[in-house]
């Protein structure tokens, strides 16, 4: 009978896939993990009248400014197939898809093909719709990212199916998952995902750390000048630059890595058990994770040591010998100078060892520590005293409160993960329940976990009254140890109803949409595509005016002259920008505006130039300004 029922299971397993596979894979919906959104951008300057045709349909242009020369379209969340217009007097035209930018001007626009109701068609080379709404065509691998991704993320069309694929795993023995070809499958698939779309240009902090500090030919002393991070990340991209370069894919092979060498980790942490099987699995996909293994700054690292650190603080407790003190001395002084998050996570696993040591062993574990954080000395005394933590104009973030701290929970647990974890703490914390329901194999890792994140989250807490530093997206420096402490919840009970109930809570807590935490790239990407468009539209009287240093913007930017390139103030201010234009001896002044500066702005500089925009994105405008 149970057979049947358990084949039965998985049949409707493989219904359920197909079904939504077949009927409902247009309306899956994926975060891009920290790229723009792929919308569709058209500018359009032209003296005739002018339509539009998405799919032949007709669109209507976007809200404008009247003294704007472009009339400007938007495609948000829609699949695209075709993009027709019905003029032919069109002086230039600038697509935005995804993070690519198209430039047309008119000769380019007249030989555009026309379609069979005889209107001209975008040329092939601008690619729509693939995969899956909301995603422009960024190859097959993009598409299985996305396709693959979406059985997780898109819990209303799988929920079922991946309930009986649990139901089934409960039920069957694997000897498989004795074979480490699960754990290079595993590994396999992780490396697939962040593979994908590793090519979008760098935003600003990426920028700042390959060119300012992490170059191979920048001075040495360049690794000690960011305010916000140590020079650990930097040294390593100082030597990595060196072998491959400065590109986006080379530099971003560096933090893929790190993410990479980090699911093993987590298989190591857990004991080579079968959950570590699933825990290294969740991190594979998980989207957090596949964010900073694609940004070419030092998270992924970070990620990568806290495992370390607590196998090698687990390893001390188990057997405290010098090899295993040594080890730990030397990966926790390079978290030390990591980023200042590494320090918490330190300080926390110092306590647990204090805890757990002997009073012999305590000292040694104290002059480890102590070691270690000394070598972070010479990174706080020249720069990260003075520059970081003591000057509140750098990151001033706001107090954290409670409600911080939970929205944290959420957005790296899902929705429903507190109540989740406060059900199994009253079996844990209660020593009768704990007895009769509670399997202590894997209670340890899971009170190491929960341990780790709320004692992170009170160190943070307190150092906030020196100098807040909170912001959501550090707690991704221990993000297995969020995923260990949910996940591992079904693993602690002994009956097996209750495990597979809290493996479907846990599921659909996890993977139900919730407060994705969306990286800033969205503002301040395409910064390259703003140059380009520059370059093509420009004459010998025209500038740019860039967010960043003269000094950086050059060794990117070859074919830019010095005199071309005039650096505004980071946040814009209005007065600021305008003052600035006026200052300019050139007749045509190029610049990227922030979209909440834009209508005061425009309002402002309209009243002594006539100015004109082209909007990239929902957050990135390139306004031209004619003198």
């Amino acid at each position: 009978m149970k057979k049947i029922f358990l084949i039965l299971i998985f049949i409707l397993m493989l219904l359920s896939f197909f079904f939504a596979f077949a009927f409902q894979r247009n309306n899956f919906n994926i975060p891009l993990f920290g790229t723009i959104d792929s919308d569709i951008r058209l500018n359009i300057e032209t003296k005739g009248s002018l339509k539009v045709f998405v799919n032949n349909v007709e669109i209507k242009p976007s809200p404008n400014f009247e003294f704007n020369s472009f009339n400007c379209y938007e495609i948000n969340n829609f699949p695209v197939y075709k993009i027709s217009f019905s003029n032919n007097d069109i002086e230039k035209m600038v697509v935005s898809v995804g993070d690519k930018l198209f430039y047309f001007p008119k000769k380019e626009i007249k030989n555009f093909k026309k379609d069979e109701t005889g209107n001209f068609e975008l040329p092939k080379n601008v690619k729509y719709y693939k995969n899956s709404a909301y995603i422009t065509d960024k190859g097959k691998l993009h598409g299985f990212f996305i396709n693959f991704l979406s059985i997780f993320y898109n819990p209303f069309y799988f929920i079922l199916p991946i309930i009986c694929l649990i139901l089934l795993l409960l039920n069957f023995k694997f000897n498989l998952f004795k074979n480490n070809a699960i754990l290079w499958g595993i590994i396999l698939l992780g490396l697939i995902l962040r593979f994908s779309d590793l090519t979008p240009n760098f935003w600003s902090d990426e920028l700042y750390t390959i060119y300012m500090a992490g170059r191979f030919d920048a001075p040495f002393l360049n690794t000690f000048i960011d305010p916000g991070n140590p020079p650990l990340y930097f040294i390593l991209s100082k030597i990595w630059t060196g072998f491959f370069g400065v590109s986006p894919l080379a530099a971003r092979l560096l933090p893929l890595i790190f993410s990479i060498f980090s699911i093993p980790l987590i298989y190591l942490f857990l004991n080579k058990t079968k959950f570590g099987l699933l825990a290294a699995f969740i991190f594979s996909i998980n989207l957090y994770s596949l964010i900073t293994a694609k940004e070419a700054r030092c998270y992924s690292l970070c990620i990568f040591l806290a495992l370390a650190l607590s196998i090698f603080l687990f390893k001390i407790i188990d057997k405290p010998n010098n090899k295993n003190f040594i080890y730990y001395f030397l990966i926790s002084t390079l978290a030390f100078n990591c980023h200042f998050y590494m320090a918490f996570v330190l300080f926390a696993n110092f306590i647990f060892g204090e805890i757990f040591l002997n009073q012999k062993n305590k000292i040694k574990f104290l002059l480890v520590n102590f070691l270690s954080f000394l070598t972070l000395l010479p990174y706080l005394f020249v720069t990260g005293l003075k520059k970081g933590l003591m000057n509140k104009s750098f990151n001033n973030f706001n107090f954290p409160d409670f409600n911080f701290y939970i929205d944290v929970i959420q957005k790296y647990q899902g929705k429903f993960s507190i109540f989740i974890i406060l059900f199994a703490l009253v079996f844990v914390l209660c020593p009768k329940l704990r007895e009769k329901f509670i399997e202590n194999e894997n209670l340890k890792h899971f009170n190491y976990s929960i341990y780790l994140i709320f004692s992170t989250f009170i160190l943070t807490f307190l150092f906030s009254f020196i100098r807040p530093i909170t912001k959501d997206f550090y707690f991704v420096s221990i993000l297995p140890f969020f995923l260990i402490s949910l996940f591992l919840i079904p693993f602690l009970f002994k009956n097996k109803k209750l495990k597979a109930a809290l493996f479907i809570l846990v599921i659909i807590s996890y993977f139900a949409p919730n407060n994705y935490i969306k990286r800033e790239r969205a503002r301040l990407l395409n910064f390259d595509n703003i140059v380009s468009y520059y370059i093509k539209d420009k004459n010998e009287s025209s500038a740019l005016i860039v967010p960043h240093s003269k000094e950086m913007l050059p060794l990117i930017y070859k074919n830019l002259s010095a005199d071309e390139l005039v650096v505004c103030p980071l946040p814009q201010e209005k007065n600021e920008l305008i003052n600035l234009i006026k200052n300019i001896n050139k007749k045509n002044i190029y610049l990227k505006v922030e979209y909440n500066v834009l209508p005061s702005f425009l309002i402002e500089i309209s009243k002594l130039y006539k100015a004109s925009f082209i909007r990239l994105d929902k957050d990135v405008i390139i306004l031209k300004v004619f003198k």
